[in-house]
C-alpha cells in the first residue's frame, strides 16, 4: 500500500474540515468576530514541548494564515499541552468535547488517542503520528472514516538502516532506544527487525518509560556498531 496517500496536506484537511464544520452549524464557544461573521475556535492537545512537535503548530497555523483563517481575527485557538501525561490528554480531550470547539488539531499519538477516545461529533486532525491504523485512530490509510483524519510522519527504516551499512560496510549490530508505552516506537521497531534481518544485522533493544532514563537505556545497549533512534516522544 502506498501509504503516502493518507491526506496530502494538514492545512488543505483543516480548511476542508472547517468547512464541513461551519456548514453543518456546530456550535462553537468563540462567538461573533467584529463583522457579526462566526469566530472558529480551535482545540489544540499537544503531548509534550518538543522542537518537532512545536513546528508542526508552526506550519499548521501558517498554512490556515494562508487559506483566510487569521488568528485573532476569525479563528482563535486554545493550547493545551498534557505534559507527557496520558491522563491530562484525556482531560484536555474532554474539555475540548465540553466546549463544543469547531476543529480538534492533536499532535503526537497519545493525544490523538485520547481525542479520538473522547470525541465522536467534532472533526478531529492528527499530526506527528507514525502508524495511525495501528493507533487505532483510523480504520485504513486510504479510508480513515468516522471523524478523525490526518497526517504520518512515518520514517523510511530500511532505507535508514541501509544507509548505516553504507557508511559502515562492517556493521553487524544496531541498539534501537525507544517508548515501550508508544504505539508508533513498537510499529518502527517491529520495521526495523525486519529490514535489519534482510541487511545482515542484529538489533539490540532499550526501551525507556521516561525521558530521564535515556541516557541509562544508551549505556545498556554495550558494545553496538551503530543506534537507531526511532520518531518517539520520549527519546529523540
Amino acid at each position: 500500500m502506498n501509504r503516502s496517500k493518507l491526506l496530502p496536506t494538514l492545512g488543505l484537511l483543516a480548511v476542508s474540515a472547517l468547512t464541513l464544520a461551519g456548514c453543518a452549524g456546530t456550535p462553537t464557544t468563540g462567538g461573533n468576530d467584529a463583522d457579526g461573521k462566526k469566530m472558529i475556535t480551535i482545540g489544540v492537545t499537544q503531548i509534550v514541548a518538543h522542537p518537532a512537535l512545536d513546528a508542526t503548530l508552526v506550519g499548521f497555523k501558517k498554512a490556515l494564515t494562508e487559506a483566510g483563517y487569521v488568528d485573532g481575527k476569525n479563528v482563535t485557538y486554545d493550547e493545551q499541552n498534557a505534559q507527557g501525561d496520558q491522563a491530562t490528554a484525556s482531560t484536555i480531550a474532554g474539555k475540548f468535547a465540553a466546549d463544543k470547539v469547531d476543529l480538534v488539531l492533536a499532535i503526537a499519538t497519545p493525544t490523538a488517542q485520547a481525542a479520538a477516545q473522547s470525541i465522536i461529533d467534532i472533526p478531529i486532525l492528527f499530526t506527528a503520528v507514525t502508524e495511525p491504523k495501528e493507533a487505532g485512530l483510523v480504520a485504513e490509510w486510504d479510508a480513515p472514516g468516522a471523524n478523525v483524519t490526518g497526517t504520518s510522519d512515518l520514517n523510511p527504516v530500511k532505507e535508514q538502516l541501509q544507509l548505516i551499512k553504507d557508511v559502515l560496510p562492517d556493521a553487524k549490530s544496531v541498539g534501537v532506544i525507544y517508548s515501550s508505552g508508544e504505539v508508533n516506537s513498537d510499529v518502527q521497531v517491529e520495521l526495523a527487525k525486519d529490514a535489519a534481518t534482510e541487511l545482515g544485522l542484529t538489533i539490540k533493544e532499550a526501551t525507556v518509560t521516561v525521558a530521564s532514563e535515556v541516557s541509562q537505556a544508551a549505556e545498556s545497549l554495550g558494545d553496538v556498531d551503530a543506534i537507531y533512534i526511532p520518531t518517539d516522544n520520549k527519546v529523540t
